[in-house]
């Protein structure tokens, strides 16, 4: 049994999911609706539910691919930190509006109170960002290097504990504060 991540193009929008397949990859037959970005026979895919918003992820070599969802139509957010504390989070957060996915890095300094990396001059290491919004629920997925390029982005490696933020929003403004906000402790 092997894992792929597939991009799957429905109605005009990409579906990015996760799947395992009782086949090897000699047994993978591409047509032009679907793609695979990488096969490892030995990564394992992850997921974490709490108060209707699931989180996934899975790891290639070099990066992890991330998915989460949420019942709004609003933005959605992941943050990491080693401490049980807002302050100090790597935050992620994407919104779809109008069929148009957008997904920022964020630093924390408190609750309410975080800048996106881009501000402080950082590039945006998030890569692979794909969205579907449909009128009750939001998936935004996208990937992360398994290594930081700098101090205020998370090592992202398999078997790292993080205690890992999950938020979603009514509104696309990053900006808005968040209906549903909590914590969890996780290994990656």
């Amino acid at each position: 049994m092997i894992t792929i991540f597939l991009i799957m193009i429905w109605q005009g929008c990409y579906l990015v999911g996760l799947t395992e397949l009782p086949i090897t990859a000699q047994d993978i037959k591409l047509n032009n609706s679907i793609k695979y970005l990488s096969v490892t026979e030995d990564s394992t895919y992850k997921k974490i539910e709490k108060n209707n918003m699931v989180v996934s992820w899975y790891f290639t070599i070099d990066s992890c691919f991330f998915e989460m969802s949420a019942p709004n139509t609003g933005w959605v957010a992941i943050g990491f930190n080693e401490y049980d504390d807002i302050t100090g989070t790597y935050l992620v957060m994407g919104a779809v509006n109008k069929a148009t996915t957008v997904v920022v890095e964020y630093l924390t300094s408190g609750p309410g109170n975080y800048a996106p990396l881009s501000e402080l001059g950082i590039a945006n290491a998030v890569d692979n960002v794909s969205g579907l919004e449909t009128s009750s629920n939001s998936t935004i997925a996208f990937s992360l290097p398994r290594k930081p390029y700098t101090k205020y982005q998370k090592n992202i490696e398999p078997g790292k504990t993080y205690y890992l933020i999950m938020a979603y929003s009514e509104e696309d403004d990053f900006k808005h504060h968040s209906m549903m906000r909590t914590m969890q402790k996780i290994i990656l």
